[in-house]
């Protein structure tokens, strides 16, 4: 009996070993796909916060003309989890998952 119980055991303790993320997937983002073939962000990566609640402020900012609190740094941040390369007049833009002139917020 115990040995049918050891072995129940050690097959949970190597399944749970082979489904945990390892340190490498735990610091790389990875898009999700639709069923219709769009990429979705991660979001631990991507959060989609929201920086404003309120109306007044959503549409009394005059967007693209406020500071923006998006680093450099941050946006390497972002190309580094995603593996991409950021390529002049190729590739694409660190950007809101929620943009900033419906309330999202600059993380």
């Amino acid at each position: 009996m115990a040995t049918g119980h050891a072995v129940k055991a050690l097959l949970l303790a190597f399944t749970l070993l082979l489904l945990a993320p390892s340190a490498e997937a735990a610091d790389r983002a990875f898009y999700r796909e639709t069923h219709d073939g769009y990429l979705l962000p991660d979001h631990q990566a991507t959060p989609g916060a929201i920086a404003h609640h309120d109306l007044a402020t959503i549409c009394n900012t005059r967007w693209g003309q406020d500071v923006r609190a998006v680093t450099p740094a941050m946006k390497a941040e972002a190309y580094r989890l995603y593996r991409a390369t950021k390529t002049a007049k190729v590739c694409c833009e660190v950007d809101h998952l929620n943009s900033r002139d419906t309330g999202g917020a600059d993380v």
